[in-house]
C-alpha cells in the first residue's frame, strides 16, 4: 500500500507541474512506469534486503514488464 500511495503522490505532480507545464503528456506513461519501477525496489531493499539481492536486476526488468503488458495488450488486439 505504501508503495502504490507514494507512486500515486509522485506521478501526479510530475505530471501535474511538469509534464502538462511543458505541454509533453505523451511521456506520461514512461514517468508511471519508472517511478513504479523505482519504488518498488526501494521498498523491497528496505523490507527485505535478502529478496533484492537474490531478484538483482531481474525486480526492475519484470516489474517493468507487468506494467508495460496491459498498454501492449490492448494496442496489438485494438481495444
Amino acid at each position: 500500500m505504501f508503495v502504490l500511495t507514494v507512486t500515486a503522490l509522485g506521478t501526479y505532480l510530475v505530471n501535474r507541474h511538469l509534464l502538462v507545464a511543458f505541454e509533453v503528456e505523451y511521456l506520461r506513461i514512461i514517468v508511471f512506469i519508472a517511478a513504479t519501477v523505482q519504488f518498488t525496489e526501494m521498498f523491497v531493499r528496505a523490507a527485505s534486503p535478502v529478496l533484492h539481492r537474490m531478484l538483482g536486476i531481474y525486480l526492475q526488468r519484470s516489474c517493468a514488464s507487468f506494467l508495460a503488458l496491459p498498454g501492449l495488450t490492448r494496442n496489438v488486439t485494438g481495444g
